[in-house]
């Protein structure tokens, strides 16, 4: 989703772990320091994992998500967007060097957190010395870049693509009057989630 401003853009990456579509949506928030470049605004990038376009901004009353709507009505949504593969961590090695997985050797589901007990080994795919993360890309132009914190992109982080990557990693870290680029990723839309709460009871009522 899209707004102009010159100070903040906010992206919001839904990732799909299985068939379906992966819906990228910027907007722009006023409320940030005016201190920054308008050439380089700070840039906020929000992850949500495996929740589909299962939102109100998109014809669908499951979940009450009242701040992605105010997004969506503020900004642009986008409608007809493809991913490069159906699960998470090569979708996510795409996002974060702009390649595709099939390229880079990072199509295969899983390497870095394999399954030895069943034959599969972990290793970490070696990319072409060409092949940036656009986070260090955007450290070079003078960005101060965080992820909190998941990485996973199928082969090791760059040390040079972040200036933090943990669980405390934020932007109010940054220099003062320094642009960011920070990330933050949401968890408990994972698929995976669904196993480690199958105790718990659902909390939408399945009729």
């Amino acid at each position: 989703m899209i707004v102009r401003n010159k100070y903040l853009f906010v992206t919001l990456i839904i990732l799909l772990c299985g068939p379906g579509i992966k819906l990228v949506a910027q907007h722009v928030n006023n409320k940030t320091a005016k201190s920054v470049s308008p050439q380089k605004p700070n840039i906020l990038w929000l992850v949500a994992e495996d929740i589909s376009p299962y939102l109100a901004c998109y014809g669908d009353s499951t979940a009450k998500t009242p701040n992605l709507d105010r997004l969506a009505r503020e900004g642009v949504r986008f409608t007809n967007v493809y991913h490069v593969a159906g699960v998470c961590a090569p979708s996510r090695s795409a996002l974060i060097t702009g390649m595709y997985p099939t390229y880079l050797g990072t199509d295969n589901m899983r390497t870095q957190n394999a399954f030895p007990t069943i034959g599969i080994p972990k290793y970490s795919v070696v990319t072409p010395p060409e092949v940036k993360m656009f986070s260090e890309l955007m450290r070079r132009g003078g960005y101060y870049c965080t992820n909190n914190a998941k990485e996973d992109y199928q082969f090791e982080a760059l040390r040079a693509g972040w200036d933090q990557s943990d669980g405390i990693a934020h932007y109010k870290n940054r220099p003062p009057g320094k642009p960011f680029f920070a990330v933050f990723n949401f968890i408990v839309t994972h698929e995976s989630r669904i196993w480690t709460k199958k105790n718990d009871p659902l909390l939408v009522d399945p009729a």
